[in-house]
């Protein structure tokens, strides 16, 4: 695979969109908006524009000699896969769905979703958890004592202390964070209990946790990714992905994936165009089913929950 991919594909109203794959091993979702935003910044100038300038240094990154595996890792194990959620999926071509997600139900999520040690959540431990247990019973996944994993991305750039990154470093900072649930415990348990599991995930991810993570690779490198009896959550949330995509036309209306039929256990959330008048924070929740439970997932999504 080429490192970088970009393809202009022109339409007769006179709009036009650009596609691109970057190589996950070379950057990550921040670097890909440094290097977005400075191909912008320098298609508008004419001249080339690169703040902060570009710094690899990819050796702070180095296994420990000899390697620590302090941590489990159960984001990397093989998964057993006696459910029929893979078939599920993969039995009829998936279909993609997108729902906007409002600043005003996400805060209500919220309140509904806080775990009962009254340490809190944030909205995505609430949001994330909410979509796991609807994705889980609109697709009606059995037997109910199936260990089903949650896995999503964790910029762990913040987290690196020593030593800390250097400013424009654009590699790939992201750690994965994994939780698991049995069936029945997603379907019939509560909202605030699975919350409370996506949030020790995410607070997991440390700065041991990150270099524990590089040395458990060093010793074991899995072999292929996992997909099967899992569902994997992408935040784009966060990225300024709107302002570093404007090329000089403007801002696009939209940016983000196209097709996730193809790997349909991942679900992405997005930053809401910022040229909709109702944006106003929304997110955009993308995500693969069969065709036969995406009714099922929106009613669990949106009118269960509350």
């Amino acid at each position: 695979m080429p490192l970088v991919i970009a393809q202009v594909t022109i339409f007769a109203c006179g709009g036009f969109s650009l596609g691109l794959r970057l190589c996950h091993c070379i950057c990550d979702g921040m670097g890909a908006m440094q290097f977005l935003g400075a191909w912008a910044a320098t298609a508008k100038t004419g001249t080339l524009v690169t703040e902060p300038k570009p710094c690899w240094n990819r050796e702070i990154f180095k296994p420990r000699d000899p390697p620590q595996v302090k941590f489990p890792h159960m984001e990397f194990m093989r998964i057993d896969e006696r459910s029929n959620l893979t078939m599920k999926l993969w039995k009829t071509k998936p279909v993609q769905k997108c729902y906007r997600i409002k600043r005003e139900f996400q805060n209500q999520l919220k309140s509904l979703a806080q775990p009962l040690d009254a340490a809190g959540c944030t909205t995505f431990d609430a949001i994330a958890a909410h979509v796991w247990r609807s994705w889980v019973k609109a697709l009606d996944v059995k037997p109910q004592d199936y260990e089903l994993r949650l896995t999503f991305s964790v910029n762990a750039r913040q987290k690196l202390k020593n030593p800390p990154l250097k400013e424009g470093f654009y590699g790939n900072v992201v750690c994965v964070a994994c939780t698991t649930s049995k069936v029945s415990e997603l379907v019939n348990g509560k909202l605030p209990e699975t919350t409370l599991l996506v949030r020790k995930a995410r607070q997991n991810v440390t700065e041991e946790y990150l270099r524990s993570t590089i040395d458990y690779v060093e010793v074991d490198r899995p072999k292929q990714l996992e997909f099967g009896g899992k569902l994997t959550i992408t935040q784009w949330t966060r990225f300024s992905i709107y302002k570093c995509a404007d090329f000089g036309w403007g801002k696009p209306i939209y940016a983000g994936p196209i097709d996730l039929t193809p790997t349909p256990q991942v679900c992405v959330f997005l930053p809401e165009g910022e040229e909709c008048d109702c944006s106003n924070g929304s997110m955009i929740v993308c995500i693969c089913l069969p065709q036969s439970a995406a009714d099922k997932f929106t009613q669990a999504l949106l009118i269960d929950s509350m």
